[in-house]
């Protein structure tokens, strides 16, 4: 189903297995964000929130300092 939505062939199989593809990296809205992709989420972005930050003349350091969690979680 995934391939059918990325437009790729549905019959490719690919170089590993189905299992290594049944853990969800982020499950969506209302679930915590995993350390690693939130890590990786910050080293993303950081280079375009501090010159927006100076920019606007906020501090948007909230930003880079969320702990992954969800509200009122």
């Amino acid at each position: 189903m995934l391939r059918r939505h990325l437009g790729a062939d549905p019959n490719w199989v690919g170089e590993f297995p189905s299992t290594e593809l049944t853990e969800p990296v982020f499950a969506g809205p209302g679930h915590d964000l995993p350390e690693p992709l939130l890590a990786f989420l910050r080293i993303l972005y950081k280079p375009m929130i501090d010159p927006l930050s100076e920019l606007i003349g906020r501090d948007l350091s909230p930003w880079l300092d969320w702990d992954g969690k969800r509200e009122g979680g």
